[in-house]
């Protein structure tokens, strides 16, 4: 009866798996840029830095494996103080609508590990979503809020949605 139980046990902790999905934090304003491409790819503010410190002591011992990114800098930045403690490389994406699909088609294909994907106001939803299979975010993230922490966890084939909130 132990060995069946036991066998339970490990069959369930191996066919589960939880996604962290977030915002990126507060970025710097466009006034506080010199150049243009600053602008469009602004580092995080000092608030920013913060909350990306908060969410790397909320996720310290989430067992995150892999971390994924767009490829701009206050995403990238968001996420470097856990892949640093977890000492974890950063797999960026691509966030226009043509590339999700296939981009949650493998991370649910990813079975072992927790993951942190981190992308902008306008993709968690759709990433969030997509991993579900039904709209649990309504729409886009107001540009003002960047303190959600969306919770995906995968058991056997279905997937559950929890929203949090993390940092100040």
């Amino acid at each position: 009866m132990r060995i069946i139980l036991l066998l339970l046990v490990v069959c369930l902790a191996s066919c589960s798996q939880t996604i962290y999905v977030v915002r990126h934090a507060e970025k710097a304003t466009p006034a506080t840029a010199t150049m243009q491409s600053d602008k469009n790819n602004p580092d995080l503010s000092e608030a920013g830095h913060a909350r990306a410190v908060a969410l790397q002591q909320r996720l310290a011992h989430a067992g995150i494996k892999s971390i994924y990114s767009t490829n701009y800098k206050r995403t990238l930045q968001t996420v470097m103080p856990l892949a640093k403690t977890n000492d974890l490389s950063i797999v960026t994406y691509h966030p226009s609508s043509d590339s999700l699909p296939a981009f949650v088609e493998r991370i649910k294909s990813k079975r072992k590990g927790n993951v942190l994907i981190v992308g902008h106001s306008n993709t968690i939803d759709n990433i969030a979503n997509a991993l579900v299979g039904s709209q649990v975010v309504p729409a886009d993230i107001p540009e003002t809020d960047y303190n959600n922490l969306f919770i995906i966890t995968r058991k056997g084939k279905k997937y559950h949605f929890k929203p949090e909130k993390y940092g100040e």
